[in-house]
């Protein structure tokens, strides 16, 4: 080790104590000055935070991705209904947020099969695990907004907004719809409740995907005309 000696007196009775240069050795028996050191640092750093920019422009790539895809399909099957003055302004909007909220909560469900190749997209289990609540609350809010508009859409319509918010309050209701929204928002807020033990929120994760399955499934039960337009070989 490299010493140095201060000169003078270091304590009251009058021995000198050795002490360390600013300088310290490695293991070759070379000496690495401080100013090294605190460059090797700032230039790790600065490759951490690069890594993490890159998984960050990856992850957003998948979601917009999945976005966009959603949103094209979308505009294909409503292709020769755009111009339809019923769609606007508000029921195309909410139709876009309900099929936004069902692409993030299948992508949400995607991001933690446990399958190495999926993992590695999103940058390994704890990432995965991370961007599966973000996407899951986004999904959440998307169904709070997709309502929301089909409450606007029947308002401007002169129709009473209790027939989109409360089931079983009119003839002709999607009543069964109605519910299965009510069901998803408490059993969404529900599921990031940190107290829940985890055989408990897989059950009610699992519950959520059953819901929303049978969302989109009866979702197409009213989508024929889109059908029509939209072929799928």
């Amino acid at each position: 080790a490299v010493f140095a000696q201060t000169p003078g007196l270091l304590s009251n009775q009058g021995i000198n104590y050795p002490t360390f240069s600013s300088r310290a050795c490695n293991a070759k028996g070379g000496v690495i000055s401080s100013s090294n050191l605190t460059e090797q640092r700032i230039q790790s750093e600065a490759a951490v935070l690069q890594r993490e920019k890159a998984l960050r422009q990856q992850q957003y790539r998948i979601l917009y991705a999945i976005l966009g895809l959603s949103s094209l399909l979308w505009l294909g099957a409503r292709a020769n209904t755009l111009g339809d003055a019923s769609l606007w302004p508000f029921r195309a909007p909410s139709q876009l947020a309900m099929l936004w909220a069902s692409s993030l909560a299948v992508l949400a469900m995607v991001a933690v099969v446990r399958a190495n190749a999926i993992e590695s997209l999103f940058g390994g289990l704890g990432e995965a695990v991370r961007w599966h609540r973000r996407l899951g609350l986004m999904s959440i809010v998307l169904l709070g907004v997709h309502v929301a508009l089909l409450a606007a859409d029947a308002a401007i319509n002169g129709i009473s907004v209790a027939f989109v918010l409360l089931p079983f309050s009119s003839p002709g209701q999607r009543s069964l719809d109605i519910v299965m929204f009510y069901l998803l928002i408490v059993l969404g807020v529900l599921a990031y409740d940190s107290r829940l033990r985890h055989e408990k929120w897989l059950k009610l994760h699992r519950l959520i995907g059953i819901l929303y399955i049978a969302g989109i499934l009866r979702s197409e039960e009213h989508t024929s005309e889109l059908q029509s337009q939209f072929r799928i070989s």
